[in-house]
């Protein structure tokens, strides 16, 4: 059975069951895929199972912003900061609330996690100012994620948030989430943070 992935006709009960199966397949070829380290496989899987998706459930859904999500943190992993904010651009426009343009789809805390993610794919691309506006989106409702990609606290206030001193870019809620983060912010930092930090005080953000 062939399936116009383009139509918008509406599925037939024959077709519904293929795609869905078609979808457990291939969530289940990238959560094997990344399990094992294979960033190349699990994002073909993910960009095979978004059009899947589209046509279930459409474009604009929590399910295809889930998968756009997964793919954005595995393109950034591979170096490729330009084709996750695109991703990232899907998972805000479905998630992030109606001021920034969003639909506010799903639970608050995956729209500021989205935006702590897109605050990275900028930094990757020099887009230093907008990578720090993206992340204060949430500042006037108490909503900033903390840019340790190993911290578990819900969103916090702004004030309850350090920036770093070198970039400006990323905030922190304690010493202990900014040292694990150096690892892999060190590099950025210290190669770009001085750019960053003149961009921004400018901008006067």
């Amino acid at each position: 059975m062939s399936i116009d992935f383009t139509s918008t006709e509406p599925l037939t009960s024959n077709q519904r069951v293929l795609l869905q199966q078609q979808e457990a397949q291939q969530k289940q070829a990238a959560q094997i895929a990344r399990a094992t380290g294979d960033t190349r496989t699990a994002l073909t899987a993910y960009f095979k199972l978004i059009p899947i998706q589209d046509r279930l459930y459409s474009i604009d859904s929590l399910q295809v912003a889930e998968s756009f999500a997964e793919a954005g943190l595995l393109l950034m992993e591979s170096g490729r900061p330009d084709a996750a904010e695109e991703a990232y651009m899907q998972v805000l426009k479905v998630r992030d609330d109606a001021r920034w343009g969003g639909l506010g789809m799903g639970e608050r805390r995956d729209a500021v996690a989205a935006r702590e993610w897109m605050g990275k794919a900028k930094e990757g691309l020099g887009k230093y100012v907008e990578a720090r506006e993206v992340r204060m989106r949430g500042k006037d409702d108490d909503v900033v994620l903390c840019s340790s990609s190993e911290c578990s606290k819900d969103p916090l206030k702004l004030s309850e948030l350090n920036q770093c001193g070198g970039c400006r870019c990323r905030f922190y809620c304690s010493t202990s989430c900014q040292k694990s983060d150096w690892r892999r912010h060190k590099r950025f930092c210290q190669e770009h943070g001085a750019r960053a930090k003149a961009q921004i005080n400018i901008a006067g953000i």
